[in-house]
């Protein structure tokens, strides 16, 4: 082989001849050096990630173990509860994971403790924060050694008495287990974390705590365990640390050896060889191929021309195939982003359309091309807007195409071949033969797995089913359904926004747009506008006694009737809840507008049939008018929303314009509703009780509770005005709670004495009587307190039994199968309808005191009472009094048989202890012998 001077000239020979000693040995000794390094690091990684796993194995084994060890803390506690014997000392010696367990009362006494040890008070205070029947850990020095901790369990009991809390102190072998069970070259140490220090817990070895940080990876490991769910306590830091370290300079001696220096030395030269051979036969048609290669770089796809029939021929026809295809390919690039800056700056199907059948015409322009776009839907067509190539007539048409021939272009997958023809009963394939084809390609378009639009490709002969252009048809027509589904969910979203779910009304966000136009409307015409605040009344019972379906199909119908009664120019929406918010324009008169109110009042009042149920409802209005109520639509609606509230405590089903002196109103409202939510934390409520006297014996027969407040900023609150707002505000049920609660602790504590066949009586509001949960609270607290059912009486208002609603009844039922009496407060108060005295299980009637005010001088009352009480006795019913406050009054009731009366004339309501006192006192009713009484009240 001979080689020329001028194969040697050439840059490309030399630059080959240079470069391939350093392709050849640079190589290797970056291949030995990265070799290495990787080894290295491999090796460093599996051993620090195996002492991560270790770290991790010991730490779920210590949690597995300290939730073992809860479980029979809490196994002994409530075996020992349901044994009643709290009294008795939990056996630590039974249980070989605690080396203490202790009780201590709520001041931090240890109650088994010989010597009575007490828990410092920064500590106990953290104790007060568990909540009963939560166990938690808490770490408390070891005694032993200052500088490791015990692990202590800490369980808040859920009575006071006798004690509060129970303390465990856990065996750290049963955690950890003995030192000694642990691997020699291994040092494990265990700590809590607080904030940015360490506590130890347990350590195999010595505490490495201090230095850990300064161990390489290789040689130390950690885990940290997560206490917070379970426990309620800081992380545990497992932290594992070899004794023995691991040398590494073992991994580098295979670097630098005379055979691995040997063989790239030989490599190297027969690669020189062999490549100087073929470098002669290479050079000449590889600078054509650059030079082919830098005309593609500009954009130039002219083909190459390279002789011969060596490799470098087949080399160039690849070369030139290639540039063919990269050209296309680039075309095809164009083409797509060009649709899809389409897609995404306008969403404009019918311009992406045009923009795709564009482009498959320029692929194939001997074929006629429709995409029709399905866009309205029933149950038996669809319509369908086509758009056309080839044909100047039916450029674009609409085509009305049966559910049945859509369903067959869907089941045609990634694309079918078929005829066409004018006598095809499918309308598809009708179209195609019109535009003058005879052999058609259907591929249907979908979005979200159903069939959005399809593509038909015809031509007048037979189509070539193995061209690999229809592929690209498919992804063009892919980019209809994106542009489709883009669309659709651009609509969706804008609906979701703007639009109530439930009831299809405006929601808040387009109440305030349209809000906001009405008002620039209103401020042009200088005619004014008016935002209506309806609010449902009572629909919260409707949710709570027939269910949130019923309550949602009762709003969709309130909402179609709002739309019905108005106008076209006005805006109904659904503010929230059952609250709806109108927006009437002020073009048409101030009458106008009170028709319009007017009408929307009956609409409501009138019934409702939902779910085959019978409903009647009403609602309660406020007004606020611009510019007079606000310049703002958050203030208009604000203002309606008070002159609403105004319209409820005015009894509901009317409306009232707002009125400043409402603003202030709702103020001192809501300034009570805040304050009333901390007075139960704060201890601000108390329980005043008010006597009830026997006629007969003049003894105190029971005691009803009345609660009564005081807060620091409002002073002494009358229940007139902070109960109607409780129940507004959803409080009552808490408070109705707490004073059912209170009444029976301090009624049980007094039965502890002489007076052990008192009954107390207690107000229950009908907002408690629905709560699902209130028969299982009262037996709770029947239980809790230790009173017997037989001395608690619950008073209802006339209006809650007025419903009769079955759920009511239901109710009443089963709370006197408890044996807890039943009471009807304020009775003959504004109803006429007795039927249910007979259907509801009553046990006493109370008499309201607008009845005895005057009983002695008033005729038209005093036959009133006469026939309450004779209606009593007929049902076997006892009545009470109520108000009594001079002794004419009392002497009238003695002669027409009451059985009991309360009132000033006997006692104003009294504190607990004062009630004590008196009960103490066997304070008696004085009153003439019965003959007296008839000659005083004939005089009378």
């Amino acid at each position: 082989m001979q080689i020329s001077e001028k194969f040697f000239n050439s840059k490309t020979t030399q630059q080959i001849a240079i470069l391939l000693f350093f392709a050849a040995v640079l190589p290797a000794a970056l291949l030995t050096i990265l070799s290495n390094q990787k080894i290295s690091q491999i090796v460093s990684n599996y051993e620090h990630q195996s002492l991560v796993e270790k770290s991790r194995t010991y730490a779920l084994s210590a949690f597995a173990n300290l939730t073992f060890a809860r479980s029979t803390l809490e196994h002994d506690i409530a075996a020992s509860r349901k044994l009643n014997t709290q009294s008795t000392k939990l056996r630590p010696n039974d249980y070989p994971m605690f080396n203490v367990i202790n009780k201590v009362s709520i001041d931090g006494v240890m109650l088994d403790s010989k010597e009575k040890n007490t828990i410092p008070a920064e500590l106990l205070q953290e104790w007060l924060s568990i909540e009963p029947n939560q166990t938690r850990i808490f770490m408390l020095p070891s005694t032993k050694d200052q500088t490791h901790a015990t692990v202590h369990f800490v369980r808040r009991n859920d009575k006071l008495v006798p004690f509060a809390f129970y303390i465990a102190e856990i065996n750290t072998n049963y955690i950890w287990g003995q030192p000694s069970d642990y691997p020699e070259d291994l040092n494990i140490c265990a700590y809590q974390l607080n904030n940015n220090t360490k506590t130890k817990i347990f350590c195999s070895g010595e505490d490495t705590s201090s230095r850990f940080k300064e161990l390489t990876p290789i040689n130390a490991g950690a885990w940290e365990l997560f206490l917070g769910a379970e426990f309620h306590s800081n992380p545990w830091l497992v932290e594992i640390h070899r004794t023995i370290p691991i040398s590494e300079s073992h991994l580098k001696e295979y670097i630098g050896t005379t055979a691995y220096i040997s063989v790239g030395i030989l490599s190297l030269l027969l690669i020189g060889l062999f490549t100087l051979i073929q470098l002669r036969k290479t050079m000449v048609p590889m600078e054509n191929l650059v030079e082919g290669t830098k005309k593609i770089g500009h954009g130039d796809f002219t083909p190459i021309e390279v002789s011969g029939n060596s490799e470098f021929s087949v080399l160039a026809t690849a070369f030139n195939n290639m540039s063919a295809h990269i050209k296309q390919q680039l075309d095809t690039l164009q083409s797509y982003s060009a649709i899809d800056k389409e897609i995404i700056s306008t969403l404009d199907v019918q311009r992406v359309i045009q923009l795709i059948i564009q482009r498959m015409k320029e692929i194939n322009p001997s074929l006629v091309y429709l995409i029709a776009n399905l866009e309205e839907h029933t149950k038996s067509d669809v319509q369908c807007n086509c758009t056309v190539t080839g044909h100047a007539v039916l450029s674009s048409v609409r085509l009305v195409m049966s559910q049945q021939e859509i369903k067959e272009i869907r089941q045609a997958g990634r694309g079918q071949f078929k005829r066409s023809g004018l006598s095809s009963q499918r309308i598809h394939e009708r179209i195609m033969a019109e535009l003058g084809t005879n052999h058609i390609w259907v591929l249907p378009i979908f979005w979200q797995d159903e069939i959005c639009a399809f593509l038909l490709a015809g031509s007048k002969t037979e189509l070539n089913q193995k061209d690999l252009r229809w592929d690209e048809f498919k992804d063009l027509s892919s980019r209809v359904g994106i542009v489709i589904s883009a669309q659709r969910r651009e609509q969706k979203l804008l609906t979701e926004a703007q639009y109530d779910n439930l009831t299809g009304l405006p929601n808040r966000i387009l109440l305030l747009d349209r809000l906001k136009l009405a008002m620039e409307h209103s401020h042009k015409t200088s005619k004014s506008m008016w935002v209506i605040f309806i609010d449902l009344d009572r629909f919260k019972d409707v949710n709570d006694s027939m269910g949130h379906a019923f309550g949602d199909a009762l709003l969709t119908e309130m909402g179609q009737r709002l739309t019905s009664q108005t106008r076209d120019t006005d805006t109904v929406a659904r503010f929230g809840g059952d609250e709806f918010v109108i927006v009437l324009s002020g073009d048409e008169g101030e009458d106008i507008q009170l028709s319009v109110l007017n009408r929307i009042m009956d609409a409501i009042a009138k019934p409702a049939y939902i779910h085959n149920r019978e409903i009647m409802n009403t609602c309660s209005i406020g007004i606020a008018v611009y510019p007079n109520d606000g310049d703002n639509a958050e203030t208009l609606i604000k203002n309606a929303d008070i002159a609403m509230y105004r319209a409820k405590e005015l009894g509901r089903n009317n409306y009232q314009f707002f009125k400043q002196s409402l603003n202030d109103r709702a103020a001192q409202r809501m300034q009570m509703i805040t304050l009333m939510r901390k007075a139960l934390e704060l201890n601000e409520f108390t329980l005043h009780y008010q006597p009830k006297v026997d006629l007969k014996t003049g003894k105190i027969a029971g005691l009803e509770a009345l609660i009564r407040w005081e807060n620091e900023s409002l002073g002494k609150v009358s229940p007139s005005q902070f109960i109607p707002v409780a129940e507004e505000a959803g409080l009552i049920n808490s408070i109705g709670e707490w004073v059912l609660r209170t009444a029976c602790v301090q009624m049980a504590q007094c039965q502890q004495g002489q007076y052990s066949d008192l009954l107390i009586s207690v107000n229950v509001s009908a907002k408690q009587l629905t709560d699902v949960n209130f028969i299982d609270k009262l037996k709770s607290i029947l239980v809790e307190t230790g009173l017997k059912a037989q001395h608690l009486e619950l008073e209802l208002t006339e209006s809650i039994l007025m419903k009769g609603e079955t759920n009511i009844l239901y109710k009443l039922h089963a709370i006197k199968s408890l044996g807890i009496q039943l009471s009807i407060d304020d009775f003959g108060t504004g109803y006429s309808n007795l039927s249910y005295l007979h259907t509801m299980p009553i046990d006493t009637l109370k008499i309201d005191k607008s009845f005895i005010d005057t009983i002695s001088l008033n005729k038209t009352k005093a036959p009133i009472v006469d026939t309450i009480i004779n209606l009593a006795k007929n049902l076997n019913l006892k009545v009470i009094a109520e108000g009594v406050e001079t002794q004419e009054q009392a002497n009238y009731l003695k002669v027409h048989q009451c059985d009991q009366i309360q009132g000033y004339y006997f006692s104003k309501p009294l504190t607990c202890n004062e009630t004590k006192a008196l009960l103490d006192s066997d304070k008696r009713l004085s009153l003439p012998k019965l003959a007296l009484v008839e000659n005083k009240q004939q005089s009378l």
